[in-house]
């Protein structure tokens, strides 16, 4: 596998069918990239987008820690990860609501996978942390809430595009209910996370 933006040496063998082995010339490149990984826009989407809340989302001093969608995630957003007491690492915080008489929220104790992409200069990748089940019970608000932390290690450092400005980041999630599997609205929004 070669590492994105370093210099790499690349060969091949062939095997003839005669047993002869040939070898290639190597040659020098650097990996610049592929596929661009985003939320495939042709499935349906049933539930509402998921919440996202800066890294000071479990500190009741702080209210301004929602994030509104088509904004930019900011170095100034995952930089309080240390606050974080019960994951001290949580860079950003992502919320999906649930509840048993809503088509918009996700079925109590449905299963739930969610899927960040980032598109940017630096960084191309999609990643998913552990599953969750969502719970049973309802919040004082009415809403059960599955909440998956994602690592400051992995949003941090995302820089602009040179002419282009920020890089993209969408949330993604997916719900199994017994055999069928629905999805949520996607999270869509700009990132850059280079510390100033």
């Amino acid at each position: 596998m070669f590492e994105y933006g370093k210099l790499s040496t690349f060969s091949y063998l062939v095997i003839l069918l005669s047993g002869t082995v040939e070898v290639s010339y190597s040659i020098q490149l650097t990996y610049m990239g592929g596929v661009i990984y985003e939320p495939d826009p042709k499935v349906k989407r049933d539930y509402d987008p998921c919440i996202v809340y800066t890294s000071l989302y479990l500190n009741p001093e702080v209210e301004t820690h929602y994030i509104p969608q088509v904004t930019t995630i900011s170095y100034d957003s995952i930089k309080n990860y240390l606050f974080n007491t019960a994951r001290p690492n949580t860079g950003l915080f992502v919320v999906i609501l649930g509840s048993n008489d809503s088509k918009t929220n996700v079925p109590l104790g449905s299963k739930v996978t969610l899927t960040v992409y980032v598109e940017s200069e630096n960084k191309n990748f999609k990643y998913s942390p552990k599953p969750q089940k969502m719970p049973t019970t309802l919040d004082n608000d009415g809403y059960a809430k599955a909440v998956f932390h994602i690592d400051y290690d992995i949003l941090v450092n995302v820089k602009d595009y040179p002419n282009r400005g920020s890089g993209n980041i969408w949330f993604d999630y997916e719900v199994s209910i017994e055999k069928e599997i629905k999805y949520g609205k996607i999270w869509t929004g700009y990132i850059s996370t280079v510390p100033e």
